[in-house]
């Protein structure tokens, strides 16, 4: 079969549009679920600093708290303290609780909730005061935040490798794959 020489120039430059459309498809999903994993991370990032805080004030209010359990009529005492002389703690511990709560999918971290709800009534003294009760709380709330962020930071890895996976791959594989079925038996297309 003679192919005119001219043709071959139309071929090389059908081709070359093909392996370039390819690769822009390519890199355009793959920068797409880069961004996702960069939008994921500083999701995770903004929840620990929420996390780490709300625990912060949470133990500092338990302990102001503790201190003041051995006084008479030390209800009306905390109540009394909080409102006055702690307020703005009060409140940052209201926002934090509140913003965490919206970041938290309630189907997936419902455990994970109630813990976060037992750990704000206590330090905000809305429930009765233990001497270790607290103690444990805010442990098992810090225990509890270390494994939804180290879950989350696995779905973080998961989505990345998935990604190059289920798009990479594919694409490496259609680039190498694509000039072979130009070929036939009996020669070029």
């Amino acid at each position: 079969m003679n192919i005119p020489s001219d043709a071959w120039q139309v071929i090389g430059a059908i081709f070359a549009a093909m392996v370039a459309g390819l690769v822009s498809f390519c890199v355009t999903v793959l920068a797409k679920e880069q961004k996702t994993s960069e939008f994921r991370q500083a999701w995770i990032d903004a929840l620990r600093q929420e996390l780490s805080d709300f625990a912060a004030v949470a133990i500092s209010l338990t302990d102001a708290i503790r201190l003041i359990l051995n006084e008479p009529n030390s209800k009306q005492r905390i109540q009394d303290y909080l409102l006055k002389e702690r307020h703005s703690e009060v409140k940052e511990l209201e926002s934090l609780h509140v913003r965490i709560l919206l970041r938290l999918n309630p189907d997936e971290h419902k455990k994970f909730i109630q813990l976060i709800e037992a750990a704000y009534k206590y330090s905000a003294a809305r429930e009765a005061h233990g001497s270790t009760a607290g103690e444990k709380l805010i442990s098992d709330f810090i225990q509890a935040s270390q494994q939804v962020l180290k879950k989350e930071w696995r779905r973080v890895k998961r989505v990345n490798l998935f990604s190059f996976s289920q798009n990479g791959f594919p694409c490496f594989c259609l680039l190498v794959a694509a000039p072979s079925q130009c070929y036939t038996q009996e020669g070029i297309f």
